[in-house]
């Protein structure tokens, strides 16, 4: 069964504004562009045909986004990701809970903790010293792009291979 996530494509402006950030830390494996997304839900192994029947029948307005902020999970401690945060938007909330909601009745459970919309930059084996990545935090803090439409949100089979894992889209569903 093919491994899927639910998730919002970014302009290719935002994704150089990201790459950007994309230095300075040591044993950091940074995203490459190609992966950078705003995942709505990560599924896990599943069947394919009845995700994408509940997926076409949400129905949202579109609406705008901006990148704001960079951050850490954990927030404290050691680090096992850097990540880019999404400026606050109720409709994405709406649309989270609605893909939720419709893929609940496919059998999928959605995650308990809050959603904390974020692209993820890199992920840490070994994190740097906290005073370095916090330094890189402080220096990065005001990080801020312009805002994006959503008109769609797409349906993604990832494929975990020896150099990372390789997302294609399985498909595509207009707001």
């Amino acid at each position: 069964m093919p491994r899927l996530f639910v998730a919002l494509d970014l302009p290719q402006s935002d994704r150089d504004a990201l790459a950007s950030l994309q230095t300075g830390l040591p044993g950091a494996r940074w995203s490459t562009p190609q992966q950078m997304h705003l995942t709505l839900h990560f599924l896990g192994e599943c069947d394919l045909a009845p995700v994408k029947a509940a997926l076409q029948n949400i129905h949202t307005e579109p609406f705008s986004l901006h990148l704001s902020g960079i951050g850490t999970f954990p927030p404290t401690g050691k680090a096992r990701v850097l990540w880019a945060g999404v400026a606050r938007s109720a409709p994405l909330v709406t649309l989270h809970r609605a893909v939720g909601d419709a893929l609940r009745q496919v059998g999928y459970q959605p995650e308990t903790r809050p959603f904390h919309p974020h692209i993820t930059l890199a992920r840490f084996n070994q994190p740097p010293a906290r005073a370095l990545l916090d330094s890189y935090l402080q220096a990065h803090q005001s990080f801020e792009t312009a805002s994006f439409p959503v008109n769609e949100y797409r349906l993604y089979q990832s494929d975990l291979q020896r150099h990372g894992a390789v997302y294609s889209v399985q498909g595509h569903f207009p707001l």
